[in-house]
Formats: C-alpha cells, sequence, structure tokens
C-alpha cells in the first residue's frame, strides 16, 4: 500500500473473486390449519355465509395435498443451484508502456550532459620549481596547464602531446 506508480507505466487493477458453488435438492412440508370462512356482499349487504370446517374438502388429494397426525399438508420439491463468493482481492499488474526504456534512457543522456564532467585524475603530476617554489604542483590535462593559484588557467602551447 502506498506505492507510487512509476512514470510512463500501465497499471491494471484485477479484481479477482474465488467461488465456491452449491447444488442441492429440497423437500419443504407446509401444513394448513385454521378455518376458513366466506361472506359474499353486494351493495353493504350480505349475500352469502359459508364456514367450510374441514380443510380436507378444500385441499383435495388429486390436487397434492395429504393428511397426516398433524395436519394437512403438500410437499414441494425444488433444485438449488447457487454460487456465491468466498474471497476477492486486488491484484495490481504493471508493466512499462513502449518506448518508455528509450525515452528514460534520452532523459538520462540529457541529465549526463547538464551535469559538470567529473575531471579525470591527473595524468602527470610535475613540479615545475617555478620561482624556486617547490610547493607548486600543477596538472597537465587536455593540453591545458591549470594553475590553481590566484590567476588561474593557463594555455600553454607547448604542452606535451598526452596519450590517454
Amino acid at each position: 500500500m502506498g506505492q507510487k506508480i512509476p512514470g510512463l507505466s500501465q497499471t491494471t487493477a484485477e479484481l479477482v473473486v474465488q467461488e465456491d458453488e452449491y447444488k442441492g435438492t429440497f423437500e419443504i412440508k407446509s401444513y394448513f390449519f385454521g378455518e376458513i370462512r366466506l361472506k359474499v356482499f353486494k351493495d353493504q349487504q350480505e349475500l352469502l355465509n359459508l364456514e367450510f370446517g374441514d380443510l380436507e374438502d378444500l385441499f383435495p388429494r388429486d390436487k397434492g395435498f395429504r393428511k397426516d397426525a398433524r395436519g394437512i399438508y403438500r410437499v414441494t420439491r425444488g433444485e438449488c443451484k447457487a454460487r456465491f463468493g468466498i474471497s476477492q482481492k486486488v491484484e495490481l499488474h504493471q508493466r512499462a508502456l513502449p518506448g518508455a526504456e528509450q525515452y528514460f534512457k534520452q532523459v538520462q543522456d540529457k541529465e549526463r550532459e547538464k551535469q559538470p564532467q567529473d575531471e579525470p585524475p591527473p595524468l602527470i603530476k610535475k613540479n615545475l620549481n617555478v620561482n624556486n617554489n617547490t610547493n607548486n604542483f600543477d596538472t597537465v590535462r587536455n593540453h591545458i596547464l591549470k594553475d590553481y593559484r590566484s590567476n588561474g588557467s593557463i594555455p600553454i602551447p607547448s604542452a606535451p602531446n598526452i596519450p590517454y
């Protein structure tokens, strides 16, 4: 968490859900009990009043109803198929965009051009004994004698050609 996505890259988030499946059959016994009363009205006047005492007459055997010690029932059978999720996670897939490597190389090359070149180690160190000062050391590099005293860099036309 909290990681940054590098420039010039593509990241795809994939939701991975692990599922399971359930297949089963069921059987339900539904019992019916109670009284049924029927009143028919017309213009707020009762026309008919019926009471059914025995539910066996209303729920006939030929329609799938049965009777046992508890009462009248009907058996419902069926099949259940279900899929349900167990777990889920997010997977991140990352790849560089086409041409990204070349772009980064160009950026690095430009950065190198902007940075001052590190000076290579001195090739020749010699005591020039200028004014008999034995503490004055100068370095010959790229055919230029650099004097680190206050007067700066001095080109020397007769500087030796040093192979690198």
